[in-house]
């Protein structure tokens, strides 16, 4: 019996209907209201899908699957007993064909980065719309189906007693690439169909032409094929290289060899394939590489990395083979959120410096061709970024200042340059409205702080970073405005403010000199003693004993 039709996570708990095939989906969402919220949001059978249940931990996931294997499972990453990386590792380890994509909030996504390793196939930035959700369901129903076809192939070719030997070649190897294989099964059909793929370790890589509209209508699929025969000249004379033509319609190579120096022999393998292309094909033309793996198990993880990698391709518009290990080695995409970076573009615009804003924007811009970021994510954080910026300003100047939201767009138009020159002239708008706000505006954000510090300053942790974050804006800019308001630094103004409520209490009521000092906002009476006497040339014993 063949063991891939027995596997019950794909084919003994689906429903055939009588056009599509209905899959089994279970949700995993510790939070009642969005798991409800997700579960009411679609219709699943209108996207061919059966929701099985709707699990409030991965504990009770795991039970559930382990009774009755789903197709797929979405599940949050952060819950209690057991998170969404622990139960993605353990499905991906004992049902490696059950699809699994996880939610996560974007202060999450350095965490999510580990989700590559446990085989999920995607994952979704929280809050989500039903629009997003729609469009995951179908990218999930398309994979299912393309593989549910890839594997019905594979047993109809079995039993058909391997049908043609290209025809044989392509669908076997299409099948290492998505589902992990028996080590016994695959030695025997590699030597059955002479491939030179037992090794120690294997690395894929997948092609992408950038085809034009008038191609892909008329002669995509001719074109493909001439890609297919160039890289399979390309690697026949490579022992441990194959090219094959992979279910999307790509091409794919397989690289094969001691794991000492295999991945120096597959970028060998990848860039003759990639001069081969280029000189006989007219499009552009980008190859992801994937993970170096050490079983053929894995060589799925290593397909999917491939994917992967071409997605990102528009951090790097210029580099047309990209390997997802030089990816996931950059920083981390948190960076260029920070405090400090919302600050120092929020006093440029109210600076008026536009060449000023011009280079800092560039080098945003620069700080996130060095992260790890999908397109959607990018955009995600750019408008995330942008409202900060908008807000900040807004309540500087005390008037609405909307920054204009950076759009994915379409087809040529997903790259950084474009996020760019629409994020910079958000900027420039708000710079542009800024010019109107009255003269003023520094003495009203002198009084907003002076203000502050006149309520606050009993409180003996009160700090100048407290007001700038209060006040939303930069420790320089505060410092400047300030002065010229009171004609006193911070420090200045609060020891002031402090010393005179100290007279107060110590001519108008009997409370000891450490109440006194604790009243003020000092937590030392001693300190408080010195600095008393510093600003009146009287010990607070002396300056009550001379006051009444």
């Amino acid at each position: 019996m063949n063991q891939i039709a027995n596997h019950p996570a794909i084919y003994l708990q689906r429903k055939e209907h009588d056009r599509y095939i209905m899959y089994k989906l279970l949700i995993v969402e510790d939070e009642p209201i969005v798991r409800q919220g997700i579960t009411q949001m679609i219709h699943f059978e209108e996207f061919g899908f059966e929701l099985t249940a709707a699990c409030e931990n991965g504990a009770q996931a795991k039970q559930i699957i382990d009774q009755s294997p789903p197709d797929a499972i979405i599940s949050d990453i952060c819950m209690p007993y057991m998170d969404g990386l622990e139960l993605c590792t353990y499905v991906h380890h004992k049902y490696p064909n059950i699809k699994t994509i996880l939610l996560t909030g974007y202060d999450e996504f350095e965490y999510a980065r580990q989700a590559l390793t446990a085989g999920v196939l995607d994952y979704l930035l929280k809050p989500i719309t039903k629009k997003q959700f729609k469009t995951l369901l179908e990218k999930l129903k398309a994979a299912l189906d393309r593989e549910y076809a890839e594997k019905q192939k594979y047993i109809s070719l079995e039993s058909d007693a391997y049908k043609g030997e290209k025809a044989a070649k392509e669908q076997f190897l299409n099948k290492l690439i998505t589902t992990p294989i028996d080590t016994d099964i695959f030695q025997e059909t590699v030597k059955k169909l002479d491939l030179p793929l037992i090794a120690e370790a294997y690395i894929t890589a997948t092609v992408k032409l950038c085809e034009s509209e008038d191609i892909k209508s008329k002669l995509s699929q001719a074109v493909n094929y001439a890609a297919y025969n160039v890289a399979d000249e390309i690697c026949s004379k490579h022992p441990g290289a194959v090219a094959f033509q992979n279910i999307d319609g790509n091409t794919s190579l397989i690289i094969s060899g001691q794991r000492e120096g295999l991945e120096q022999f597959a970028q060998l393998v990848i860039e003759e394939v990639y001069t081969a292309l280029t000189g006989s094909l007219w499009m552009d033309v980008h190859i992801g590489i994937g993970y170096y793996v050490s079983h053929i198990r894995r060589l799925p993880e290593s397909y999917q990395s491939a994917q992967i990698a071409l997605y990102y391709q528009f951090l790097s518009p210029d580099k047309n083979i990209i390997n997802i290990a030089d990816m996931v080695n950059q920083k981390s995409s948190s960076s260029f959120l920070s405090q400090n970076r919302v600050l120092d573009i929020t006093n440029i615009i109210l600076d008026g410096d536009e060449p000023l804003l011009v280079r800092q924007i560039h080098t945003l811009f620069s700080d996130i061709r060095s992260t790890y970021m999908t397109f959607d994510q990018c955009v995600f954080y750019l408008n995330h970024l942008l409202e900060k910026i908008s807000v900040s300003v807004s309540r500087t100047i005390d008037r609405q200042v909307i920054g204009i939201a950076v759009s994915p767009g379409t087809g040529k138009e997903k790259t950084l340059e474009q996020l760019e020159h629409q994020f910079l002239d958000s900027c420039q708008k708000m710079l542009q409205a800024t010019k109107s706000a009255p003269i003023t505006q520094p003495e009203k954000q002198g009084e907003k702080a002076a203000n502050y510090i006149d309520e606050h300053f009993s409180d003996p942790d009160l700090s100048l970073k407290d007001i700038c974050s209060h006040l939303a804006i930069s420790v320089s800019y505060f410092s400047s405005i300030f002065k010229a308001y009171t004609d006193l630094t911070f420090v200045e103004y609060l020891t002031e403010r402090r010393i005179e409520k100290a007279k107060q209490l110590l001519k108008n009521t009997d409370k000891s000199i450490a109440e006194i000092a604790e009243a003020v906002g000092y937590k030392e009476p001693h300190y408080f003693s010195m600095i008393f006497k510093k600003s009146t040339d009287m010990t607070p014993k002396n300056y009550r004993k001379h006051s009444r």
